[in-house]
């Protein structure tokens, strides 16, 4: 009986001591079992990559300015569809400065950065102003700094490969990817075998029934006259746009009254009308489609399909570069793609409902070198179609 007992003692003195050992144990560690487990299973992580931590530092500091100021002259579609998203998905609110083209546009920077105004945050425009008027005037800075995201720096899911339209300060990065040739036709007045070549245009019996963006400014009109002067060369495109002179085309630079006016069939041609504007009319049933002619055609940006960054201090400088970043994504194409009517640059977006607009593979890209040849094509236009603008 006393054999046991002590026994019974011992096992006890034995079970207590262990307990105190575990006790000790955990006041040496500072932190239980459960605790020590999650602590390790953290520190097992990998490390975020620089990027992303300079990414989420970012959008922290564009939630705390609140917004960007965007000056385009893009749609209300386009305008509301990114406002939507954007907030959405960052809580930074954008606001729109709109023009009504690209002159405008450069007009307005200039005149505020005269003033000592910097209000702008990012541009959204066209190639050929971006190149050939603003940056002349010194209104840009280079995006390439401001490129954040390897999903908006990859080349390869870019059209023809490439980030930006300009060589050199890279001030310029397409959004849209257009196939154009410039022409198109009301569908009810125009058949599709009776325009199959830019000679087809000078036909008689579309005299007084061409309605043409003015090629003496910015706009689709200086890209006709442009790419004809590529195609054919300077001497046989002056030829060509005095005999389109003799057809009596109606000039004009808005662009919604040129759409509006082939959709209702005042006229049966157009000529340089950007096909956002035709898109608009057609996808609630307007006889418009777009002319395929045999001498080809462009990869165009699509009008203001693109966008710049303001030179100098910026207003909402991390706003400013989220929104770029974000705009150059594969969800910030397929909004802005859906919204502005045209295939995205970025190959991996779907083309559904523009498939028109698609390119074919090695077409010829419009970019920075061919948009030196837009300030001489207007003052060609001028000089030749001078007596339709009175």
């Amino acid at each position: 009986m006393m054999k046991s007992v002590l026994c019974l003692a011992t096992a006890i003195v034995i079970l207590l001591g262990a307990v105190l050992s575990g006790c000790t144990a955990r006041q040496e560690t500072g932190a239980p079992p459960a605790q020590a487990t999650e602590a390790a299973r953290a520190g097992a992580l990998p490390a975020k990559e620089g990027w992303q931590a300079e990414w989420e530092a970012l959008r922290a500091a564009a939630k705390k300015e609140g917004t960007a100021t965007v000056y385009t002259s893009w749609t209300a579609e386009v305008r509301i569809a990114l406002r939507k998203k954007f907030e959405e998905d960052f809580g930074v609110g954008l606001e729109f400065a709109t023009v009504s083209g690209g002159q405008e546009l450069a007009a307005k920077l200039e005149k505020e950065r005269s003033a000592g105004l910097l209000l702008a945050d990012v541009i959204g425009t066209g190639l050929n102003t971006a190149t050939t008027v603003m940056k002349p005037m010194g209104l840009l800075g280079s995006l390439e700094p401001v490129l954040l995201l390897p999903e908006a720096k990859d080349t390869k899911v870019r059209a023809g490969g490439r980030l930006f339209l300009d060589t050199e300060q890279k001030y310029y990065m397409p959004l849209a990817a257009s196939f154009d040739s410039f022409l198109s036709r009301n569908s009810e007045l125009v058949k599709d075998a009776e325009l199959k070549a830019y000679a087809d245009v000078l036909d008689p019996k579309w005299k007084g029934r061409i309605i043409m963006n003015d090629p003496t400014h910015i706009g689709g009109g200086n890209n006709f006259v442009t790419m004809i002067r590529q195609l054919w060369g300077t001497d046989k495109a002056r030829d060509y746009l005095r005999q389109l002179t003799t057809m009596e085309p109606f000039l004009s630079r808005d662009y919604r009254l040129q759409a509006e006016w082939l959709a209702r069939g005042k006229g049966a041609v157009g000529i340089g009308i950007p096909q956002g504007q035709l898109m608009t009319f057609q996808k609630v049933g307007a006889p418009i489609a777009f002319v395929k002619v045999k001498e080809g055609g462009t990869i165009t940006a699509g009008g203001p399909g693109g966008i710049s960054l303001p030179a100098g201090k910026l207003p909402h400088p991390n706003a400013s570069k989220v929104f770029i970043n974000w705009m150059l994504t594969k969800e910030g194409q397929t909004v802005f793609s859906k919204a502005f009517l045209q295939p995205a640059w970025r190959l991996d977006v779907s083309t559904e409902g523009f498939e028109d607009l698609v390119a074919p593979p090695g077409a010829t890209i419009a970019d920075e070198e061919s948009g030196q040849l837009h300030a001489e094509s207007r003052e060609i236009a001028a000089q030749i179609m001078a007596a339709l603008l009175k």
